[in-house]
């Protein structure tokens, strides 16, 4: 993936990362932090949270490093 390739991944995840993330306020207000859809919604926010964070360690890496997050 070429750096301008996984620039743009970041982009398109920071948004989805805000509406997830103000999805899950409002689902957890209207119905609990503890109800199964917050949690499942929670759940799907940690993952695009963590992709985030594979491709900003990516694009951070120097060459001669191993990347443990792949």
């Amino acid at each position: 993936m070429t750096a301008t390739t996984i620039t743009q991944r970041k982009e398109l995840l920071n948004t989805q990362i805000k509406d997830m993330r103000a999805q899950l306020i409002n689902v957890g207000l209207q119905y609990g932090f503890t109800n199964a859809a917050t949690i499942q919604i929670s759940q799907k926010l940690d993952k695009l949270i963590n992709e985030y964070l594979r491709l900003d360690a990516t694009l951070t890496q120097p060459k001669n490093q191993t990347n443990y997050y792949n």
